[in-house]
């Protein structure tokens, strides 16, 4: 671009140099003096004034071109950084909108784990309730109906471990005298003789 204008603005120098300086040192024409008149005649260059015309007229076309060009480079410059700064902003706001969703999970999982902390604590003060022994918890043990809880047993779990259904629970709690559905691990449940 800036060769261009170079060239343009050099082109009407060299014209305005080679007009003023090299055909102004060029002698007018004179008439011929004739003998017994002093008239002289001097004869004026027309081509000068159209060459200076001309070269005017050139002078703003370049101007006028180099201004256009410099309006367009100063556009594209503008409309350039408008571009740069718009995906600056794009992502600058992807940025944040993935640190907003990375905190909103990190919260989401904060709040399950201490959801399910809280549960666990209520569970662990769940009132469990020792076996009190009766006739029947004592025959149950000595006919070896018997089961040793683990953690995390309940009355549901063991009715399902040995009679595949849930539909002694009720029977099994009023065998060992106990109303919670959990068993505290080491616990010795009577079982139900069935037939």
């Amino acid at each position: 671009m800036t060769v261009l204008a170079v060239v343009f603005v050099m082109i009407p120098a060299a014209i305005l140099i080679y007009t003023f300086v090299i055909k102004s040192d060029t002698p007018t024409k004179e008439a011929p003096k004739a003998a017994g008149t002093e008239h002289v005649e001097i004869e004026t260059n027309q081509n000068d004034e159209k060459d200076t015309k001309e070269t005017q007229k050139k002078e703003t076309q370049t101007k006028d071109s180099t201004a256009k060009a410099d309006d367009v480079t100063k556009e594209e410059k503008q409309a350039a950084k408008e571009k740069e700064q718009q995906k600056l902003a794009e992502e600058k706001a992807a940025k944040e909108k993935e640190a907003k969703q990375k905190a909103e999970q990190e919260k989401v999982e904060q709040e399950k784990r201490a959801a399910e902390k809280k549960k666990e604590e209520e569970e662990k003060k769940q009132p469990v309730e020792t076996v009190k022994p009766s006739s029947a918890y004592t025959a149950a043990i000595q006919g070896g109906y018997l089961h040793n809880a683990v953690e995390g047993d309940t009355i549901q779990s063991i009715s399902i471990k040995y009679y595949g259904s849930e539909a002694y629970v009720n029977q099994i709690k009023q065998l060992n005298g106990i109303t919670a559905d959990r068993v505290p691990a080491g616990t010795k449940v009577a079982l139900i003789k069935t037939q």
